[in-house]
């Protein structure tokens, strides 16, 4: 393709390419069930203003709404008010019954993290064979990489980088 004209870009090329491609389903009533364009069902609607309206003006209150269709109004996805915890599960786990954490997450010495900031200190000081590694355990927050990305960059900034930089332990999705 050439260079000249808009027309014959790699973008141009890619549109017709994807329109092409969108419309061949139509060209054979046996392609039917490729169709991407096709109108939804009489009787179907994404959104029923009037429906969502009248509904929310009758039971929510001012700057709030109530969806058509709430978890609350499908049995199968009701959740109970209240759960019950089996006596063999209380005796099993009496921590889980106690109003504090079993462990405490605070450091009251103030001196837990002590090893971990002075080998930050040795690798910023260049000593030999020094390297400090940092295991961040999460979920989502994590998988996505926005705030491991930030810290990853400011600590090797400072730092150095030793080599291994992000692992993910596991497919955070099956995609």
């Amino acid at each position: 393709m050439g260079t000249g004209n808009g027309l014959y870009s790699r973008a141009a090329g890619a549109m017709v390419t994807l329109a092409a491609l969108v419309g061949f389903p139509y060209t054979a009533p046996r392609l039917q069930r490729f169709r991407l364009l096709t109108p939804l069902p009489e009787g179907t609607a994404l959104f029923t203003p009037g429906r969502a309206a009248a509904a929310a003006s009758a039971e929510a209150p001012v700057g709030e709404t109530r969806l058509v269709i709430e978890t609350n109004d499908q049995a199968d996805l009701r959740q109970p008010e209240v759960v019950a915890i089996p006596a063999a599960a209380r005796e099993a786990l009496p921590a889980v019954m106690e109003d504090k954490p079993p462990r405490s997450i605070e450091d009251p010495s103030g001196h837990a993290l002590d090893p971990f900031f002075a080998a930050l200190y040795a690798v910023e000081r260049k000593d030999p064979g020094a390297i400090a590694r940092i295991t961040y355990y999460g979920d989502s927050i994590v998988a996505s990489d926005f705030v491991t990305a930030t810290l990853r960059r400011r600590l090797q900034k400072r730092f150095g980088d030793a080599g291994h930089g992000f692992m993910l332990m596991a497919n955070p999705w099956p995609g």
